[in-house]
């Protein structure tokens, strides 16, 4: 989301005018781009909410062939950002094929750029449309995008509910299943947002591991995920469940089939009863966390309580 910041300043700096001598999609782009930096008391639904609202009453109406074919060159590369900043946060479809439709147009101008690639790719990678990135790898080889393992869907179509991708080596190299989680299950009573790239989560995997109890009922009744995101990193995932096997990450196939989960920050630590949740800690500071952690354990039946 980078370059979209960078497009906005650039426009900020060239303008030195009021704001409304901006064009409408100019202004709507910095709503948009203001929304992306909202995080102060917004969920993960909230901030998509806001997004996804500023998007479809303002932006919407110009994703048409018709009328991009008359748009001026600057609004357009805004159009394409405005939809990738809306994929990047809602994970909807409908704002993947804004991205396509505007790509088309650029690309008729002689317009498209490396970094729309990177985004579609990354994109179609999020929205786990594993076979369309592979497309998109083959038509653009300069590209240096990142491979992706093999892919079956292991859930049944009448299947609804939380669901993981799976990361296993196979004879042909790694490979990735879909795989349905049950929330209700007593091995999945803990439920940890995390990732191998997040320092703080692989300090508190390491102080859980270090700590007899705590390592007990995590080892034995906690699911460790990674967020829904396009970075395709699945060899360094594989690469961490090898070297820890008794914390496994799994990737989240899609984050909206997760309703209880409303902060995917990493860590976030969450405790379920009969798949609801009662206790939350985010975030971790050592030994304060592993008290809240101990909390939570007990809480869940999984630590007695103190008398």
């Amino acid at each position: 989301m980078a370059l979209a910041a960078c497009l906005f300043l650039a426009l900020e700096s060239n303008n030195t005018s009021a704001k409304d001598s901006l064009s409408p999609i100019e202004q709507y782009f910095g709503q948009l781009n203001d929304a992306s930096y909202d995080d102060i008391g917004l969920s993960y639904r909230e901030k998509a909410g806001s997004i996804r609202r500023i998007y479809d009453e303002s932006i919407s109406a110009d994703q048409h062939a018709e009328k991009l074919a008359s748009i001026s060159d600057h609004d357009l590369k805004l159009l394409y950002e405005s939809a990738h900043l809306a994929a990047f946060y809602t994970h909807d479809q409908k704002y993947l094929a804004d991205m396509q439709l505007d790509l088309a147009e650029l690309v008729r101008r002689g317009l498209d750029s490396d970094n729309n690639y990177v985004d579609l790719y990354a994109t179609l990678v999020s929205q786990r449309k594993f076979d369309d990135a592979r497309l998109l790898g083959k038509q653009h080889p300069a590209q240096t995008f990142k491979p992706l393992p093999s892919y079956q869907d292991l859930t049944e179509s009448t299947e609804n509910g939380p669901s993981v991708l799976t990361l296993s080596e196979g004879q042909h190299g790694l490979e990735m299943n879909r795989t349905t989680v049950d929330l209700t299950s007593p091995t999945t009573q803990i439920v940890v947002i995390s990732h191998p790239l997040c320092g703080p989560s692989s300090r508190a995997m390491h102080d859980i591991q270090s700590d007899p109890a705590l390592s007990k009922a995590f080892i034995s009744h906690a699911r460790w995920i990674t967020p829904q995101d396009g970075n395709a990193n699945f060899d360094v995932l594989a690469r961490w469940n090898n070297q820890n096997p008794a914390f496994p990450m799994s990737p989240a196939y899609r984050q909206d089939d997760w309703p209880m989960i409303d902060i995917w920050a990493t860590p976030t630590f969450y405790f379920l009863q009969n798949g609801k949740v009662v206790k939350t800690v985010s975030g971790w500071s050592g030994q304060d966390s592993r008290h809240e952690l101990e909390q939570g354990l007990r809480q869940i039946g999984l630590l007695p309580l103190k008398p």
